[in-house]
């Protein structure tokens, strides 16, 4: 039993150290995929949850999924902020190339 302590122990602290380093390097699609292997780990290792051995691994665990989710939140809004402001741009680029005179575009 220890055995398998150790070694979920040792796979929980991994994730959360590759969930880190995703977020930290902006990789979005790595994060996804580390999102869907806490899922299947919460859904399969439900007894896991309450072992006060792996109390300290589960919570750094949840830290970094929560600073990650909060990374992607950030720079979610950043892409919206930034496509509202080409969305700006291009309306004023045509509106610009429309009020040119029609002799100076030949």
């Amino acid at each position: 039993m220890a055995n398998k302590h150790n070694l979920l122990s040792s796979y929980l602290l991994q994730l959360a150290q590759r969930i880190d380093a995703a977020q930290k390097a902006s990789d979005w699609e790595a994060l996804h995929h580390y999102d869907a292997k806490v899922r299947t780990l919460l859904s399969t290792q439900r007894s896991a949850l309450s072992d006060p051995e792996l109390g300290a691994e589960w919570q750094r665990l949840k830290a970094a999924h929560m600073a990650a989710f909060t990374a992607l939140n950030v720079a979610t809004k950043q892409l919206k902020q930034d496509m509202l402001m080409l969305d700006a741009q291009q309306e004023r680029a045509m509106a610009y190339q429309l009020s040119m005179p029609m002799e100076i575009i030949e």
